[in-house]
């Protein structure tokens, strides 16, 4: 499946719009992940601990976009935003776009 930040797929005309769809993530905080941050924090550097979780929750939340557009009927997303929230010590990402149908 094709997803893009992009209003349209380059080479490929758009058939038919299927509707908004959305995809979320949310990941709980680890104790022990928030330990390492925090010394991270303290000596410098970037907290890969972190940065997985995002990556992590980043894959889930577009993976469940495009099962959404999917069973839409769609073989395509655009316009694709990622948007990032922490609420109480939680991370969540939430992907949205429009589910649309390309020619192949």
């Amino acid at each position: 499946m094709i997803v893009t930040t992009t209003p349209s797929v380059e080479g490929k005309r758009i058939t038919a719009y299927k509707g908004v769809v959305v995809g979320e993530a949310i990941l709980g905080a680890n104790v022990f992940r928030d330990l390492f941050a925090g010394i991270t924090d303290i000596i410098g550097g970037r907290s890969s601990a972190y940065e997985a979780s995002l990556g992590e929750a980043r894959t889930t939340a577009l993976r469940e976009l495009e099962q959404r557009a999917s069973a839409a009927g769609g073989n395509a997303v655009v316009g694709v935003d990622l948007d990032y929230e922490v609420i109480n010590n939680m991370l969540m990402v939430s992907a949205s776009g429009t589910a649309v149908v390309v020619e192949d």
